[in-house]
């Protein structure tokens, strides 16, 4: 028989001894034993590990689930004020327009004509009452676009920046975790292997054990394949 060690990169050795079939010593079968307790106990370490790291990024993915659909919702509720808020501008804007192409419809030489002159007249008090109007209504859009954009939308993309940058750290946490995951998961799935082999050898070798003291191990363990038509123990 000999010794096989694997170093993993958990930091935990396992550590198995493969024995070759055929009549087994009670040395040989105690130090088998050993091995099967010893690589069962770090199988169980590994395996811990492993269901941690799968605790950890269920949390993670359930915070950043939350973050998205958070996420999302905001980004919505950005569109709709967005929206809402381009129609009123786009209204106001339009009155002023109306206003501006009604006068230039009675009043503009270029598309009437010389006009009399108690027309003149007309339009030239119209055109003073209108452009204060006209000017008021696109000084009320300067204002109320930049309010709108600092005090409204500028807090919401604060927001946006916050949970993008909170969501790409948990990414990166569980993306790194599931590489490890993956490392782990292969070394549970070797050692697992292993202890199968040295579960199968100790069968073997207790098949085929014939002192008191192999035999009294093998009744201890119970392995499958141990010989139970012996006489019990003195």
């Amino acid at each position: 028989m000999f010794n096989r060690q694997v170093t993993v990169s958990t930091g935990l050795t396992a550590l198995f001894l493969v024995a070759t079939v055929g009549s087994a010593s009670c040395s040989g079968l105690t130090s088998m034993v050993e091995q099967m307790r010893s690589g069962k106990v770090k199988l169980a370490e590994v395996n811990a590990e492993k269901e941690n790291l799968t605790a950890q990024n269920e949390r993670d993915l359930k915070e950043y689930t939350a973050y998205s659909e958070s996420f999302g919702q905001l980004a919505a509720k950005k569109q709709s004020m967005v929206d809402n808020f381009k129609k009123d501008i786009a209204a106001r804007i339009g009155s002023a327009n109306a206003m501006v192409e009604a006068w230039n419809a009675r009043c503009d030489a270029n598309r009437v004509g010389e006009l009399p002159e108690p027309a003149f007249k007309s339009c030239q008090a119209e055109k003073a009452r209108l452009e204060p109007t006209v000017t008021a209504i696109v000084s009320a859009v300067d204002r109320d676009t930049e309010s709108f954009e600092k005090n409204q939308l500028a807090p919401m993309e604060d927001i946006f920046k916050r949970q993008k940058t909170a969501m790409d750290g948990l990414d990166t946490r569980i993306k790194g975790r599931f590489e490890k995951w993956l490392k782990v998961k292969e070394l549970s799935d070797e050692m697992t292997a292993r202890l199968a082999n040295l579960r199968s050898a100790l069968v073997e070798a207790c098949s085929t054990a014939t002192t008191i003291e192999s035999i009294k191990h093998c009744n201890a363990i119970g392995w499958d394949g141990a010989r139970m038509d012996l006489p019990p123990l003195q």
